[in-house]
């Protein structure tokens, strides 16, 4: 209903199986832990990373159903370095060319 509106919708996932399942219409793929989709407490450049990479997709992805998988290691990123372009947008069902 939102998206009929005109409106752009994203959701943030930390479980890539469900997400295909419920085929929203953009969706940022995370594997970190339940209960943090955005890293961990305290970690603020973690935290706007994720972010802005969600942001970054709401505004580019093309296709309806897409699925981006974020590369991001749980405990080890370092993230004051990370590229704009780190992230790898694919349909979903499609597997993953990042490792891990």
């Amino acid at each position: 209903m939102v998206e009929a509106s005109g409106i752009p919708t994203i959701s943030l996932s930390i479980n890539r199986p469900w997400s295909e399942k419920v085929e929203a219409p953009r969706t940022v793929f995370v594997h970190f832990p339940y209960g943090a989709p955005f890293g961990e407490p305290g970690i603020y450049k973690q935290h706007l990373t994720i972010l802005r990479d969600l942001l970054h997709v709401l505004q580019s992805a093309q296709e309806p159903g897409q699925i981006v998988d974020l590369p991001y290691k749980w405990k080890r990123t370092q993230y004051d370095q990370v590229p704009y372009d780190s992230f790898e947008i694919r349909p979903a069902g499609a597997a993953s060319q990042n490792p891990g």
